[in-house]
């Protein structure tokens, strides 16, 4: 009974502070970060909180990912997770500007030297753009399509099917995604056929954006070295940089903390072979995430991918 009492406190608080509080600090601009680097961890109970995942205890998972990866110093995950769950308020107000197609704000999230680099590789080159899930994704996504490239997103749509009792975070993504979706093009992977789908993309010429960091099982799995062990990943970009050819551009968006503009770090994959290519990639996603871990939010999940075998010792 205490924590149904505690759960929908919480959740009351957390819409509230989702629907309200994160609405209005949004008309405000850049000041809006402010706001959410002082409060952007209110309303989250390690055994409550569901973030968009809508699993209670979440956080647990987090702490525990966190020490078994040993990417961060001992005793610090504690103030990694703080750092993150301002980095996921600052990802549920950058939402608010996609979904209300504020362009001004949208650019502003990132570096704008670094936006000039991206926009310098993609005027003249079809990529695979093989990006992680941090909190600058979806605005990363934004920013493109605000550049002027039609650059189609492959991504799970959490309107495909109805969600009982959704958590605050998911309720935001409810309110996100219908608006999204009349700006953006998406490759929904609940649709099926998503490699071949892919591949009409790609055929027409256009760029596509893959976040492939994420659990996935399969015997066609390809192994990788990534956070400490090895990990079964979906091998899709690179057969499809193969059969299409098209080169991968690796591409990570990081911040120091959750005020400062998000930068870019990129790298073009070159590896032909499958296996390799997708070793390249998680090798360069690691490097990004280990310069800012906060920022990354795989901790929430890292323990359900598809680890092969343990590394360095942990349990």
């Amino acid at each position: 009974m205490k924590f149904f009492i505690k759960t929908l406190w919480e959740d009351f608080c957390l819409n509230l502070y989702l629907g309200v509080g994160l609405e209005l600090a949004s008309y405000t601009g850049k000041s809006a970060y402010k706001f959410v680097s002082r409060t952007g961890h209110f309303f989250r109970s390690q055994d409550v909180f569901a973030s968009t995942l809508g699993k209670r205890g979440v956080l647990k998972a987090a702490r525990k990912n966190l020490k078994m990866a040993q990417i961060a110093v001992p005793g610090t995950e504690e103030a990694i997770i703080r750092d993150y769950l301002g980095f996921e308020s600052r990802f549920a107000l950058e939402n608010i500007w996609i979904r209300k197609n504020v362009q001004k704000h949208i650019m502003g999230a990132f570096e704008a030297d670094h936006i000039e680099c991206l926009k310098k590789k993609l005027e003249n080159h079809q990529f695979i753009i093989a990006t992680l899930h941090t909190s600058a994704l979806y605005v990363f996504v934004s920013m493109i399509k605000t550049l002027g490239y039609d650059v189609p997103f492959v991504v799970m749509n959490p309107l495909a099917s109805p969600i009982k009792n959704p958590a605050p975070f998911q309720k935001a993504l409810l309110r996100l995604f219908p608006r999204w979706s009349e700006t953006n093009e998406f490759v929904f992977m609940q649709d099926g056929n998503v490699l071949e789908r892919c591949k009409k993309i790609l055929e027409s010429g256009r760029s596509l954006i893959i976040a492939p960091d994420t659990p996935f099982h399969s015997t066609k799995n390809v192994q990788v070295e990534f956070m400490g062990r090895k990990t079964g990943v979906a091998s899709g970009i690179a057969f499809l940089s193969g059969k299409c050819k098209v080169d991968v551009l690796a591409v990570s968006h990081w911040a120091e903390n959750c005020t400062c503009p998000y930068k870019l770090d990129m790298s073009i994959i070159d590896s032909k072979d499958v296996s390799q290519c997708m070793k390249d990639i998680f090798r360069f996603f690691q490097t990004s995430i280990e310069r800012s871990p906060a920022c990354w939010n795989g901790w929430l999940y890292w323990e359900q991918m598809d680890h092969k075998e343990v590394m360095h010792g942990n349990t």
